[in-house]
C-alpha cells in the first residue's frame, strides 16, 4: 500500500527500551532489495527545513526489526496513512 509521493509515518523511539510512536512523513522513494521481503526507503519531514539535517531519512523497512536511525534512536516500520487520518 505504499506508494511514492503519498503520506506515511515512521515507527521511532529514543531509547531501546521504550515503546514506539508514529512520526508523519512523506515517502520520497522506494527500492525494494534483492529478496523482495523488505525495501529502502526514503521518507522526508515536511514540517523541517529542506536545509535542515532532519528533513530526509534513508531506512530499511520490512524485515520486522527494530534498527539505529541515524538522526538518533530507532525505527521500525512504515506504513501508510490513508485520506481519513491525513
Amino acid at each position: 500500500g505504499l506508494e511514492v509521493g503519498q503520506p506515511a509515518e515512521l515507527q521511532w523511539k529514543m531509547q531501546l527500551a521504550s515503546p514506539f510512536g508514529w512520526r508523519h512523513c512523506h515517502l520520497e522513494a522506494l527500492r525494494p532489495d534483492e529478496t523482495g521481503t523488505s525495501a529502502w526507503a526514503t521518507v522526508i519531514f515536511k514540517h523541517f527545513s529542506p536545509r535542515s539535517r532532519w528533513y530526509r531519512l534513508h531506512v530499511h523497512v520490512g524485515q520486522r526489526v527494530v534498527k539505529r536511525c541515524d538522526f538518533g534512536g530507532f525505527t521500525g516500520g512504515l506504513r501508510r496513512v490513508n485520506e481519513m487520518e491525513e
